[in-house]
């Protein structure tokens, strides 16, 4: 029992670790603006972070290239 105890503690230790080192559209490991750091240091941020990732991905790939473009522009303001 103490062993899987000890295993179960060492990966949530590695999965709070990775979730706060990653976030869907950059990685945590290369940000430089305190906005960056502020958002893989903060759960929600990151979480969030990755929603949008993932719905950006969504639209971009159901989007016509003129909605595309619209889309990168947005992102670009």
């Amino acid at each position: 029992m103490k062993g899987g105890r000890t295993r179960s503690g060492t990966i949530a230790v590695a999965l709070l670790f990775v979730g706060t080192t990653s976030a869907a559209s950059f990685d945590c490991t290369k940000a430089r603006t305190k906005i960056e750091k502020v958002i893989c240091s903060t759960p929600a941020l990151s979480k969030a972070d990755d929603a949008m990732a993932i719905a950006y991905r969504k639209a971009m790939a159901t989007a016509t290239p003129n909605e595309q473009n619209d889309l990168k522009q947005d992102q670009l303001s």
